[in-house]
């Protein structure tokens, strides 16, 4: 796959779901301010993917881009798109699962030939009866037999993270060396609880929390650790 063209594609698909569905993408920048969970989970995927990086990627690539979902990550094979629940209830996986529908109807609308790479996960801090809400879910006005549903079904997974922010402070800790990272995690995330309250400004907060990542870095190489 190529990653680059994989992309620019993404972003296509990210404008045309931000202006078919300009109501629920700022539902979700609300839900951003409102769930520390999600929010934890999202910059942990953002900074964990930021470590995996050359070292030259790391110098000119932002961190905390707009999302389609809560969270993208793009690798050689894949896309995997995540929704984060932090209590795994019936109601929230529902949630989850309309909104991951969202995004591969228009996949299938716009882009119908990465369908097949792009995989849907649902992160929950802990996982009760996922199972069988994930067989009874079916999207408005179709059958759980319909084979887009099936398809869909397929590529989804589900995960659990108990504590993301904790697992954030062990990265930067082992993999960035950071002297306060407990410190650096807080008022980051706090940053981000800021921008996304106003509807705006993650650019700007993306920019801020690369630019300390970077400094990071530059203290000394990425070194891989125990986790604590």
């Amino acid at each position: 796959m190529n990653v680059t063209h994989t992309l620019n594609e993404v972003e296509r698909l990210r404008q045309e779901w931000l202006r078919t569905d300009s109501r629920r993408a700022a539902g979700g920048r609300i839900a951003l301010s409102g769930f520390h969970f999600q929010l934890a989970s999202t910059l942990l995927d953002r900074v964990a993917t930021w470590c995996e990086l050359s070292r030259e990627q790391r110098a000119t690539v932002a961190v905390f881009d707009e999302m389609i979902s809560d969270a993208l990550k793009a690798t050689a094979n894949e896309i995997i798109i995540t929704q984060s629940k932090l209590t795994g209830s019936s109601t929230g996986f529902r949630a989850a699962l309309t909104e991951l529908w969202n995004v591969e109807a228009a996949v299938r609308r716009l882009i119908p030939a990465l369908t097949v790479e792009v995989r849907y996960q649902v992160r929950v801090s802990r996982i009760s009866g996922a199972g069988t809400t994930i067989d009874q879910w079916t999207p408005s006005g179709l059958e759980t037999d319909d084979p887009d549903v099936v398809r869909f079904k397929q590529r989804l997974r589900v995960c659990t993270v108990a504590d993301p922010e904790r697992e954030l402070v062990v990265l930067l800790a082992n993999r960035l060396r950071a002297g306060e990272p407990l410190d650096t995690v807080e008022r980051w995330m706090g940053r981000l609880v800021s921008a996304a309250a106003r509807g705006e400004g993650l650019p700007l907060a993306a920019e801020e929390i690369w630019r300390d990542l970077w400094r990071l870095d530059q203290a000394g190489e990425l070194a891989d650790g125990i986790l604590l």
